[in-house]
């Protein structure tokens, strides 16, 4: 795993002419700090690093907001209908909409050429719903009915008992949530085609 990494820094640092030659190995060529200097020199390269920061991080956390509070509600007995609202979250997960549905949903509630065209489509994942519906399951019955007993409320139940007792499945659907947005190609290229806009 590592030996990869250990070539392109080795490449990353090495002269151009050494890495065009391939005479580049697991140690650096002519060692150089020149190609950072010329990716530096790009404001862009920053401001697309820093824009790709927030957007993970403000999806992670609006999709996990999101995800719990739909996941919650279908844990409990009391909601009903329940087995029919978990039929409709599955059946999404074998059938989708596709492209042209969403751009036009999109255009509808008007956020063409905004980050929210980026956020809220993908906010909640069908998948990662049904493992923390099925995760939120397993907390014992008598904990929440023993809060209900003294008066606790669903949202105080929710955040003071089974959120505390489900951090390890919320940290991996965090992480899930995150490196999935970190990974589309599809911001990226919005990104540049933006790019292309402003420099014509």
């Amino acid at each position: 795993c590592l030996l990869p990494l250990v070539h392109e820094l080795a490449m990353a640092i090495s002269s151009n002419d050494a890495v065009l030659a391939r005479r580049v190995g697991f140690w650096p060529v002519e060692p150089t700090v020149n190609s950072f200097r010329e990716v530096l020199k790009d404001r862009s390269v920053l401001q697309s690093l820093v824009f790709s920061v927030y957007l993970t991080v403000a999806f992670t956390v609006i999709a996990m907001a999101l995800t719990i509070a739909c996941a919650y509600p279908l844990t409990r007995p009391e909601l009903k209908g329940r087995k029919f609202f978990t039929t409709v979250v599955v059946i999404t997960m074998y059938f989708s909409g596709g492209i042209l549905p969403l751009y036009v949903l999109i255009k509808t509630l008007g956020m063409l050429n905004t980050v929210w065209s980026l956020i809220l489509p993908l906010a909640v994942s069908p998948f990662n719903l049904i493992i923390l519906r099925t995760s939120l399951m397993t907390v014992p019955d008598s904990i929440t009915e023993s809060a209900l007993i003294d008066g606790a409320s669903y949202f105080r139940i929710l955040t003071r008992i089974i959120l505390p007792l489900s951090l390890p499945i919320i940290a991996t659907l965090s992480l899930f949530y995150a490196v999935g947005r970190w990974n589309l190609f599809q911001d990226a290229l919005s990104r540049n085609q933006n790019n292309i806009q402003a420099s014509d």
